[in-house]
């Protein structure tokens, strides 16, 4: 089999809401531009969510995304993502974003999402007003320094991971001793704020098929003494939760092909 054939997007994520059906069309909601693996401003790159959108015809639906990239604009964010309603990548504006539904089905305000979730400070003018509590601070976009280090690698490390249907927990786990590593290595610091919001970025991965092909690109521009360290993470991975599949094993046999 193919190599990338199991680094396909796995099917939507389950989100225990109602999930809209033959959604209206609304103009202001364009594809994404066709540009290179850029993050934005905001990386919210990857995480894989539900929300609940008004459009401009003040039409409320819940879609499923993965996101793509997120960008400053005068008023708002504009995210690029691809939304498995539409199966077509789309854009919002932050302003539309009722409220996020997480993957465990919980429901919260964009801002407070971005910020106790993900650990990533957001502008409260740029969502639609809710009652505000005084927000605690946070240190500015924690996670975001290791992340432009390993985003390759923990993309592949998470597709590998679900490749038999499931994220256990100590797969995560082994993802943020492997991102430590890789701070180490670049002699950057990691903190236990770091590991938090890192942990919530992976448990919310599921990348796309640009994003999966951008990632083995990022790997083989990585030092070869870094490939190798990615290497021996693909083994540890299948291993970490002490069941290995087949469907693993053939998974890892096709990323040690690559680039070994």
């Amino acid at each position: 089999m193919a190599f990338l054939e199991f680094f396909k997007p796995k099917l939507a994520p389950e989100i225990t809401v109602s999930i809209s059906t033959n959604i209206p069309f609304d103009a202001t909601e364009s594809a994404r531009p066709e540009t290179a693996d850029e993050y934005g401003d905001i990386d919210l790159s990857d995480i894989s969510i539900a929300i609940e959108y008004r459009d401009s015809k003040n039409r409320v639906t819940t879609r499923r995304i993965v996101i793509y990239s997120t960008w400053t604009e005068q008023t708002a964010y504009r995210l690029h993502a691809y939304c498995y309603e539409r199966h077509a990548y789309r854009q919002f504006l932050s302003t539309g974003i009722v409220s996020i539904i997480d993957i465990d089905g919980v429901v919260s305000h964009p801002v407070d999402f971005f910020r106790d979730e993900l650990q990533i400070i957001v502008n409260p003018a740029f969502f639609p007003a809710r009652d505000a509590a005084p927000l605690p601070e946070i240190e500015s976009n924690p996670g975001q320094r290791i992340k432009k280090y390993c985003r390759p690698d923990l993309r592949l490390l998470s597709t590998l991971s679900r490749s038999d249907g499931y994220m256990h927990p100590a797969e995560i786990q082994f993802m943020l001793a492997y991102a430590q590593k890789v701070a180490d290595f670049h002699n950057e610091p990691f903190t236990e704020i770091d590991a938090k919001a890192l942990a919530a970025y992976i448990k919310r991965l599921r990348p796309t098929e640009d994003q999966v092909n951008d990632a083995i690109d990022g790997i083989w521009k990585h030092h070869k003494h870094r490939r190798k360290m990615f290497v021996e993470a693909c083994h540890g991975l299948i291993q970490a939760d002490g069941i290995v599949k087949p469907e693993e094993l053939e998974a890892l046999s096709e990323l040690v092909d690559e680039f070994s």
